[in-house]
């Protein structure tokens, strides 16, 4: 029972999966493959900022405003989640924002805090903005105030009051993470031919003359960030802007998640966390119920002994796994399912207590056995 748990455990067993961010040769673009994420076998496709965005250039005033410009063609329409298309990493390691996709839709979605300082997911986006097979531009405006999105040149919406980063933060210091969240699990399907990050709000005039598709600068003044993946590279995307802000596509992702984490299941609102909680209480209940049962038939332990015992060596099973999996990229390590796993043994090592206490009232074997005394 005990190596059946950490088999399901640890599966896939893999603390470097191999990363499925391509450079197809007859196609142009990086393509990121989220598409296989059967039984946990792959993480899809990561490319991301070893550093944060610097720039050797003075910062401008109104540090706030910012414009991403992408080129990408989509190749699967998704129902389930919202895969992350582009992210901005904070200094904290936290996703700040990012956009993403579902089903035909462009997603963008943001946090923030309020005075007690719990996080919160907000969310706005664009119905059709997105195609599957066809190459599209999209650009994300926002002057602190504001934000704009277009789709080829052309507004498709405006949302007023809207800040995706505070007025006193700049997109300088933020890492880039294409193709997937920075846990790796939240994977795209697509390709990526080109990408853009202005440190300040292009003008609709300076976004429409842009008409080769986002590959050509139209000011290098603002420019932070610039890469043209509609050709292979190596493992390393130059940045065009001249800051050095290269991109990374490791051929593996050794990326590492919290150790013990607390989900954030307030800002979780695209799956229920029930499902998961009942699996992992259940899956060691029958741990609990036959260690506790061995323990006291064999050797003849205290059924309270027994029962702390089980409860002992099932929490430290748990908490090994959830420890290893925090090396595991493909898996999360969890202090709600340390809770969920023990909660499990508890109720298994009593019913495993109770099983022998029927067995021990019913046996006149046992009761002998237990209640006679030898005479002095």
């Amino acid at each position: 029972m005990a190596a059946g748990l950490l088999f399901v455990g640890l599966w896939p067993f893999d603390p470097s999966p191999k990363n499925r961010a391509y450079w197809i040769p007859s196609e142009e673009g990086l393509y990121f493959d989220g598409e296989n994420r059967r039984f946990k076998l792959s993480v899809g496709g990561i490319a991301y900022t070893p550093s944060p965005l610097s720039s050797s250039k003075p910062a401008l005033s109104e540090k706030f405003s910012f414009t991403i410009d992408i080129l990408l063609r989509l190749s699967l329409e998704v129902t389930n989640g919202v895969p992350h298309i582009l992210g901005f990493i904070g200094s904290s390691g936290k996703e700040a924002f990012y956009l993403g996709q579902w089903k035909r839709s462009l997603i963008v979605r943001w946090f923030t805090y309020d005075e007690s300082g719990r996080r919160w997911r907000k969310e706005i986006g664009v119905r059709d903005a997105l195609m599957k097979g066809k190459t599209q531009r999209l650009t994300l405006v926002s002057n602190g105030t504001t934000c704009g999105i277009y789709v080829n040149g052309e507004l498709a919406k405006s949302f007023q009051d809207v800040a995706l980063i505070g007025e006193r933060e700049s997109i300088r210091g933020y890492s880039l993470v294409v193709g997937n969240s920075r846990e790796v699990k939240g994977p795209w399907t697509g390709a990526v031919l080109a990408l853009k990050v202005y440190e300040r709000a292009l003008t609709e005039s300076e976004i429409a003359k842009d008409r080769d598709g986002g590959r050509q600068s139209v000011s290098n003044e603002t420019l932070i960030a610039s890469y043209a993946l509609d050709k292979s590279h190596s493992s390393i995307v130059p940045d065009l802007s001249g800051n050095k802000n290269t991109l990374s596509v490791p051929e593996r992702v050794t990326l590492r998640n919290s150790i013990l984490a607390w989900p954030d299941w307030r800002n979780q609102k695209d799956s229920s966390p029930v499902p998961d909680i009942v699996v992992n209480i259940l899956g060691f209940v029958p741990f609990g119920f036959l260690f506790a049962f061995w323990r006291e038939q064999a050797d003849g332990s205290r059924r309270w002994r027994s029962w702390l015992f089980a409860i002992l060596v099932g929490g430290l099973i748990s908490l090994g796994i959830e420890v290893t999996q925090a090396f595991i990229p493909a898996r999360d390590s969890s202090m709600v399912d340390l809770i969920c796993n023990i909660a499990g043994a508890v109720l298994g090592a009593g019913f495993g207590v109770l099983g022998t206490k029927a067995i021990s009232g019913t046996d006149p074997h046992r009761q002998k056995q237990t209640f006679s005394r030898p005479l002095a």
